[in-house]
């Protein structure tokens, strides 16, 4: 009843209103909730001694009774609430690690961030997965999204791998015994004949500034099972050996786009509350919470893709995610 008057309530208020408890448990007592706040350390983004104020802060929520002991709250996770960047310098803390106000489509400029933070400070813990050097066999080809053709990986090339939920026969737009000649020529993949999460990461790969990208649907000949066999006897090395892997986990089939990706294929979820001046938001599902909502995450090759990647971006349908 008091988040029609208190702004902190009504934060409060969409939390509970996300694990539907009221829809699912109408006739739960919620007043039996007794909630406590207390501030924890969100980190910071480069190694090194760092005073107190260099770290992010982050709103931590726990409750008593029912909040511990019912499922659904459980279930939900924690609820953590972040102060916006615009108001950190207000406490003389850095803007990296508190809330951005978020548009329908993906910063670019905040992902090459990412990848730059992860080069310039974890060395070859993320260069790959056996932190020493390998190449990809001369049998394996990648897409060059400037000529368009799928080629043969240059040698030493840096690449970006896909991986991502078929959904159903995709014979339409795979590469084949018939069209493996014609792809291999510039301008020879024609963007029209591919599903959405496929040209979405051509896209992607093209605004990061990178050249070559795996797809497994368009760089393995899928009616030769020669070929086949041979570039699946090789899958540690195509994820092991990326630049980082792109997972399309915001969608079911192939057809689905990667949501941010281009405009109107999102729809931001954030509700910021002003409260005494400052602007606070309910954070959005961690990565564990929005993966577990996937069809991506059922899949046991979509397993191994991101267990053998250093470094992955997980599109899911509201935000996008880096880890490494």
């Amino acid at each position: 009843e008091k988040s029609y008057q208190c702004s902190f309530c009504r934060l409060i208020s969409l939390y509970v209103r996300r694990t539907r408890i009221m829809e699912d448990f109408p006739h739960v007592d919620l007043s039996e909730i007794e909630c406590g706040v207390h501030t924890i350390p969100n980190g910071a983004l480069r190694r090194g001694p760092y005073p107190p104020l260099r770290f992010g802060r982050r709103l931590h929520i726990t409750g008593d009774g029912l909040w511990q002991t019912h499922p659904v709250f459980s279930a939900a996770g924690p609820l953590i609430i972040h102060l916006m960047q615009e108001d950190a310098f207000k406490f003389g803390r850095p803007v990296d690690l508190h809330g951005r106000r978020m548009s329908n489509t993906v910063d670019i400029g905040l992902v090459k961030k990412w990848i730059k933070l992860c080069q310039e400070n974890h060395g070859d813990k993320c260069r790959n997965v056996w932190r020493m050097d390998r190449n990809l066999p001369e049998f394996v080809r990648v897409v060059d999204v400037v000529s368009m053709a799928v080629i043969p990986a240059p040698s030493g090339c840096r690449y970006v791998a896909l991986s991502y939920v078929w959904g159903g026969n995709g014979a339409e737009y795979w590469t084949t015994k018939d069209n493996i000649a014609k792809r291999s020529m510039p301008g020879g993949l024609n963007v029209a004949t591919l599903p959405d999460t496929i040209t979405d990461s051509i896209s992607f790969v093209r605004q990061l500034g990178e050249r070559y990208i795996w797809i497994d649907a368009l760089c393995i000949t899928q009616d030769d099972s020669r070929d086949k066999v041979s570039q699946l006897h090789a899958m540690d090395l195509v994820y092991g050996l990326s630049y980082f892997t792109l997972i399309a986990a915001g969608g079911k089939t192939a057809r689905d786009p990667l949501p941010g990706c281009r405009p109107r294929t999102r729809t931001p979820q954030i509700h910021i509350e002003v409260v005494q001046g400052l602007h606070l938001f309910v954070a959005l599902p961690t990565q564990e919470k929005a993966l577990a909502q996937s069809a991506w995450i059922t899949r046991c090759w979509t397993y191994q893709e991101s267990a053998l990647s250093c470094r992955r971006i997980y599109f899911t349908e509201q935000q996008v995610y880096f880890e490494c």
